[in-house]
């Protein structure tokens, strides 16, 4: 997975725009390459939100095998023109809509590296002093900054479901996650009282 992921990095960001107009999306992205390599993406999804009317996506530049060895509700992925060796990729762009967008860059991150310590720390800050200032904000009774986590948490585990991850580290991270979420709602709920 390391070789796929150093060939989506060796892509011009420049070039992959970060939010697209839908009704503007081209079927295809031509971007520059900034160093050879045998594993470029093939595609980039361009993931709208199923929940909310917007006219913007985000882009993700991705690899079949990626996402056909994480995922089972994925659309039909077309197979793509080798491309290797070139400086320039034409990249089909897919459409696709899930609950978040926003929440898929996580999901896209843990495929390529199998990394939890990212999905926590999105879903989860935890600074220095994360549990003392817990224990200081909910002897107030805030009920803001947990409920904002327990958002991020569903909606990170709506995409997985909509996707159909099967990942069991991933579903046991978002669990505990889930989890932390709602003990530090209970305590802050009891101290508002």
């Amino acid at each position: 997975m390391y070789r796929l992921l150093t060939g989506t990095s060796t892509l011009a960001p420049s070039h992959l725009p970060t939010v697209p107009s839908k009704s503007h999306l081209p079927g295809v992205l031509s971007v520059p390459v900034c160093s050879p390599s045998r594993a470029f993406p093939i595609h980039v999804l361009a993931i709208s939100s199923s929940k909310i009317p917007s006219e913007h996506c985000m882009v993700f530049p991705i690899h079949a095998l990626v996402l056909a060895s994480h995922c089972a509700h994925l659309p039909v992925i077309p197979p793509a023109h080798s491309q290797a060796g070139q400086s320039l990729v034409k990249l089909p762009v897919l459409p696709f809509a899930l609950p978040s967008p926003q929440a898929f860059g996580i999901i896209h991150n843990f495929m390529y590296t199998h990394r939890l310590e990212p999905v926590f720390r999105s879903l989860l800050p935890v600074p220095v002093g994360f549990f003392q200032s817990i224990s200081h904000e909910t002897e107030q009774g805030d009920l803001q900054k947990p409920t904002t986590h327990a958002v991020h948490v569903k909606e990170l585990w709506q995409d997985m479901t909509a996707i159909g991850i099967y990942s069991t580290d991933l579903w046991d991270a978002v669990d505990l996650a889930w989890r932390i979420v709602i003990g530090a709602l209970t305590i802050a709920a009891r101290n508002a009282n």
